[in-house]
């Protein structure tokens, strides 16, 4: 009988071989299969010492659909086995599904085993690149410890993964560390399944492993001797290779190691590339304004911001602020560059860093190579404890990818294309398989709540999460406060709670918590009940005689009650006789108890174990009502998705045809579906050159080989034009499949609902830069109505010139000359920028596109109102990098800090109707509702639904009687 149980969410269906097998008590065997990230993430020592424990014989091995395991012994440790399996998983694990199959008993192997891979079609995913763990810091800075200061020490729960790795299954032969075989004392802790470094694919020492070096680089020769990227080489490097650019340097002696000299040069201002997981960086003393100029110089960036690496959040504290959050974001195993919002004080410490902005992107060292930096220049102390104090040292580490192309990331590239920007390269020769940015992350606090979960009508009680476990809720996490529970009207009575033997409800979870309502929220699992017999039941609580179920607990989750931790195994109710029934939960407008944890855990129980804190009972309509829980959850917005958490696969809420998606032209980024499971690639770039649109085609290759999909479809950006969508018509035609074209705003919301699992019709702000839009538009602040794949445009921005076309948006001064027109004030345009030699012509050829129509390209995009903004202002008239007239902007709102509201202008309450139009206007000039090629059937004509010019505030309008807006 085959058994499955989802692990992602809540907890895997428990195994009863006593109801499944008349014959229990003799001898079975179970084959199990687990999917998820649970290759390279040390999942197979962990169910051998599991199997171990319950003294279980049998094997695991990986496959290329996950683990697959075999255990044969007697049914009551195999049941535990099997329970506890999802739960007690090593750090960097994920179970999505553990399914099972209980098969006649086999002849007992001696033992239970770690044996090779099978083969097979791909359907797991490679662990993402992770910071170095503390034991293996702990290692790497004790002096007598084998890998004392080594600079590529690893093991099961940290290192490089998706970086260095080629295909699947993830085993060393298959990634870059291939070309190091293992030393007799490496290998031994390979093959050791009680060994930490069991099956760690990149586990090296000094003896066996990489190495590293410093080369100096020097200027570009002139031009037509070296070749438009540096210097010619007489010795080239390709991937399968180890690097020999210099002869292998001996270990020991300040002179020869790579560490102090590499120190010595930031110190003294020079700009170092070092190679890092996913490619390399340029780094310099970012105290130091000297370097952090020639850096910019060097570069050819101006005034983009930078990002800082410290060793630890106190090191920074004069400069940024955190709470909580951030803070654990910095020291999460993923290690992004987190937005921190900037002290008074901070661009005069390290001027150049971010200029004008009002944040400062930081991260902690992740790599041991960059810890070994802030060793050295912390006096080489022994042990760990210099960590967490003051340091001096902080880096500027930015990506080296010079002019906008990709990453750098082998040692060739570095030495050719790097001349002339760095002044050496502190590098080794372990292959970079995958280019890889450092991911950007802000906290984003007071995500809105989703509505009430809904059960045919009636509602289930909304939650509030103060600081603790939810243990009644989807989501709950450790670390959480207290739970109450808010009135909700008709909510089914409860059966009574058992007396003299009577049953009580048992809950089993599938894909989801709310063991109160069947069916939780749209898009969770249900929740099954089961009888549970003759149970008698607990003692009262001591109010009012009720009783209430005891929880004690067996090893495992608590899905009843508050603190239950991962890793224990079931709950068990106690037994106690002749206790009179609880009353129902309230029906028909009756109020459900209201429970208020004050440093207890038993919610549902007053005292529980002994030393657990009281459960104070309170009715319902004594207590405000909770807003309800969000779902997802997420309070950290994604800048840039990268290293750390590529390819982690996102969730969908169903599965369908493999599709692969190549992005659009800025920001590039592909995906790829399978299943139910969508992956990210790492941020790509802009496709403004030859290399970016490279790695496109590199990426997208390799993220379909290691997971072996052939997509059914390909998707593409609407415009013609793009790199992308000439690709994806190549692709398709070569596969022979439909290549999909897809509205830019379309897509960014069609994936928001993807990614929250909205399947129904809604309404979609997209608000943005531009994309073509389906009238041939320059679309970017767009209301749309999505239904399935199609899409309706209800509304959109008050269109605006683009004098110069794609120049505009380059040049904030040229949008805000559009705006001054739209205002009916163009001839302030020359007055109010003399400086721009093209402002004469600019005013004269906005006054012409009124009669000459369509002189001008108009555009919808929220992106050139900001830019039209910072023109106007005074804030920018030129914009260095893409977005950094709306950058500025938010650091001057910033550091103003709040604003009262603008006198007569919009409001939006909760009741306000969601049609803003100017009533004066009968229009039917919105472009949704005109005729064009790529839209011949327009709905029928409506008044316009665009916002009108000049705002209604500045005409003195108002709202109908009894309206709001």
């Amino acid at each position: 009988m085959q058994r499955s149980g989802i692990r992602g969410l809540v907890n895997v269906e428990s195994p009863d071989s006593a109801a499944l097998h008349p014959g229990y008590g003799d001898p079975m065997t179970r084959h199990l299969r687990i999917t998820g990230i649970v290759q390279g993430v040390g999942f197979r020592p962990y169910v051998w010492h599991l199997a171990r424990e319950l003294n279980l014989t049998g094997w695991v091995r990986n496959d290329a659909v996950g683990v697959e395991v075999l255990v044969t012994g007697e049914p009551q440790p195999i049941d535990a086995f099997s329970r506890r399996l999802p739960w007690e998983i090593p750090p960097l694990a994920r179970v999505d599904a553990v399914t099972w199959t209980d098969l006649p008993a086999a002849d007992a192997p001696p033992d239970f085993r770690i044996v090779e891979s099978g083969a097979g079609r791909a359907a797991t995913m490679i662990g993402v690149d992770t910071a170095v763990c503390p034991d293996c810091l702990a290692e790497m800075l004790d002096p007598a410890d084998r890998r004392w200061r080594y600079a590529f020490i690893n093991c099961t729960h940290c290192g490089p993964r998706y970086t260095l790795t080629r295909r699947l299954p993830y085993d060393r032969a298959q990634t870059s560390m291939a070309a190091f075989p293992l030393c007799p004392a490496c290998a031994g802790e390979y093959r050791d399944p009680a060994n930490r470094r069991f099956h760690a694919e990149p586990t090296a020492c000094p003896v066996c492993g990489p190495r590293l070096w410093v080369e100096a680089l020097s200027s570009p020769p002139p031009p037509g001797e070296g070749g438009p990227e540096g210097r010619v080489r007489e010795q080239r490097i390709h991937p399968e290779n180890r690097c020999s650019l210099t002869p292998t340097l001996p270990r020991g002696g300040r002179g020869q190691d790579p560490i102090p000299a590499t120190l010595d040069r930031l110190r003294a201002g020079e700009i170092v590339a070092i190679k890092g997981l996913g490619g390399f960086h340029l780094a310099c003393d970012a105290r130091n304004a000297a370097a952090v100029q020639a850096l910019r110089a060097r570069k050819n960036r101006e005034e983009k911001p930078f990002a800082l690496m410290a060793a630890n959040p106190a090191s920074l504290a004069a400069w940024v602020e955190w709470g909580a959050e951030e803070l654990a974001l910095l020291e999460s195993p993923e290690r992004p560059i987190v937005l921190l919002r900037k002290r008074p004080g901070a661009d005069a410490a390290l001027p150049d860093i971010a200029p004008g902005l009002a944040w400062l992107g930081v991260m902690l060292p992740y790599t041991p190579l960059h810890w070994l930096l802030f060793h050295e220049a912390a006096g080489r102390p022994a042990g760990t404890g210099w960590m967490w104090e003051v340091q001096d040292l902080v880096l500027v580490m930015t990506s080296a990818n010079p002019g906008g192309e990709p990453l750098v990331i082998r040692n060739d590239e570095a030495v050719e294309r790097l001349a002339g920007i760095a002044d050496a390269v502190l590098m080794h020769d372990r292959d970079v398989v995958v280019r890889c940015d450092d991911s950007v992350v802000r906290w984003e606090a007071g995500i809105p709540p989703n509505p009430p979960l809904e059960k045919g009508g009636a509602s289930t009680p909304a939650l509030m999460v103060a600081g603790g476990f939810l243990p009644l809720a989807k989501g709950g996490q450790e670390g959480f406060g207290d739970v109450t529970l808010a009135t909700v009207a008709e909510i089914p009575p409860s059966p009574p709670l058992g007396k003299g033997g009577a049953t009580t409800l048992a809950l089993t979870v599938a894909e989801g918590f709310l063991p109160l309502a069947k069916g939780g929220q749209e898009g969770f699992g249900d929740v099954t009940l089961a009888a549970a017999a003759e149970i008698p039941p607990s003692p009262p609580l001591g109010k009012g005689g009720a009783s209430t179920p005891a929880l004690t607990v067996a090893g495992g989750f608590l899905p009843l009650a508050k603190g239950g931790q991962e890793g224990f195994g079931d709950v068990t109710l106690a037994t106690v006789a002749g206790i009179p029934p609880s009353p129902p939960l309230g029906k028909g407008g009756a109020s459900t108890p209201a429970l208020t944890v004050a440093e207890g855990f038993l919610p549902l129980a007053k005292g529980g174990q002994e030393g657990f804190g009281d459960v104070t009972l309170a009715a319902a309509a004594e207590i405000p009502p909770s807003p309800p829980l969000g779902k997802g959850g997420v309070h950290s917005q994604f800048i840039r998705r990268a290293r750390g958490y590529t390819p982690r696969a996102i969730k969908l809420p169903r599965s369908g045809p493999s599709v692969l998606a190549l992005g659009g032209y800025l920001k590039n980024t592909i995906c790829v579906t399978r299943g139910d499971e969508a992956f990210l690639s790492q941020h790509i770039g802009g496709l403004d050159n030859p290399a970016t649109c490279g790695m496109v085609m590199e990426v997208a290759q390799h993220l379909l080989g290691i997971l072996e999909v052939r997509p059914q479809a390909v998707a593409h950006d609407l415009h013609p034009d793009f790199f992308s969508t000439r690709h994806a018509l190549e692709l398709a035609a070569q596969w022979d499949a439909p290549a999909v074209a897809v509205q830019h705003h379309h897509a960014h919301i069609a994936a928001v609902a993807a990614e929250h699992g909205v399947e129904k019709p809604l309404l979609g702000l997209a608000l943005d830069g531009v994309g073509l839009g389906a009238d041939g538009g320059a679309w970017g602040g767009e209301l749309l109505r999505l239904e399935g794949a199609a899409f309706t445009r209800l509304g959109h921005l008050a269109p605006l010139p683009l004098p110069g076309g794609d120049k505009a948006a380059k040049e904030p001064w040229r949008m805000a000359a559009a705006a001054l027109h739209r205002m009916g004030r163009g001839g302030e345009i020359a007055r109010r920028f003399p400086e721009q030699a093209l402002a004469v012509n600019l005013e004269r050829l906005l006054s012409q596109g009124d009669g000459l129509k369509p002189a001008l390209q108009t555009t919808t995009s929220l992106g050139r109102w900001f830019d039209a903004a910072a023109g106007l202002l005074g804030v920018r008239a030129v914009m260095a990098y893409e977005g950094q007239a709306a950058m500025l902007l938010e650091g001057l709102a910033e550091r103003h800090g709040p604003v009262a509201p603008l006198e007569g202008g919009y409001r939006l309450t909760e009741r306000t109707p969601y049609e803003i139009r100017n009533p004066k206007s009968t229009s039917t000039c919105c472009p949704c509702s005109t005729a064009s090629p790529t839209n011949p059937t327009p709905p029928t004509a409506r008044p316009c639904s665009t916002l009108p010019w000049p705002w209604p505030w500045r005409t003195g309008w108002r709202p109908p009687s009894g309206g709001r807006i």
